[in-house]
């Protein structure tokens, strides 16, 4: 499966695996990945930082994250190849319109050309040894999705709030200095306060506030926390996105 995209946030990174595991079918035993910082956050041969998203993303859907060794392109994936192929084949030969067009495109493409073609290496065509050796041994997609959950390490600060791409959430006064985790949905953000859970609903607007009166009685003492974000809900039509 190929597709562009703008950036490499780590949503967009999330959301890639979970269009190429319903595109496919299923999920594989082992997804062999490059370093990028939406993924690993320290690349190490022996014992790479995984980001964070990322780890909770491969637990939920069940997969081993196996990143190459730095500064070894040799031992990357022949896979990466289909990326020259299409710079020469693909991209010269067509104008689009959108990121969405250019996806429409690529993905007709894709399962018209590309995957019927004989392969330089297998001698056989891509989709027809897919369909015949490896679709079957793929695991089935979990029965309900996985959030695409970001973490992220952010400050509470004196007035009881904590910033998160320029909106800010009151988050419940603590004097201790451990992390505090809070999570974001796509409806409303958790806030965790021993016993009980704040609610905020998700802020897209820089600068917007979502203030709980509850959660600001005192001041606290300015500490750091972990917060945990879900992408809002995309509407239909946007630019690279089905």
């Amino acid at each position: 499966m190929r597709r562009s995209y703008a950036d490499q946030k780590i949503e967009t990174w999330l959301g890639c695996h979970r269009r190429a595991f319903e595109f496919f079918g299923g999920v594989p035993a082992r997804v062999i990945i490059d370093n990028p910082k939406c993924a690993i956050t320290k690349a190490c041969y022996h014992d790479p930082e995984v980001q964070r998203s990322y780890e909770a993303f491969a637990e939920a859907y069940g997969f081993l994250i196996s990143p190459c060794p730095p500064r070894e392109p040799q031992k990357k994936g022949r896979v990466e190849s289909g990326v020259k192929s299409i710079k020469i084949n693909f991209l010269p030969t067509r104008t689009f319109r959108s990121l969405h067009d250019t996806n429409a495109q690529l993905l007709e493409w894709v399962m018209g050309y590309a995957g019927n073609r004989t392969h330089g290496t297998t001698k056989t065509q891509p989709l027809a040894l897919f369909a015949e050796t490896e679709k079957h041994i793929l695991r089935p997609l979990p029965d309900v999705p996985p959030e695409l959950a970001v973490w992220a390490k952010v400050k509470l600060h004196g007035n009881c709030h904590v910033e998160f791409r320029r909106c800010y959430y009151s988050a419940p006064p603590t004097g201790a200095p451990n992390p505090v985790a809070s999570r974001h949905g796509k409806d409303r953000a958790n806030l965790p306060r021993q016993r009980a859970d704040r609610h905020h609903s998700r802020r897209l607007k820089p600068g917007s506030k979502a203030t709980s009166r509850s959660t600001c009685r005192r001041r606290p003492r300015p500490t750091s926390c972990t917060i945990r974000m879900v992408p809002a809900p995309v509407r239909k039509g946007r630019a690279g996105l089905p």
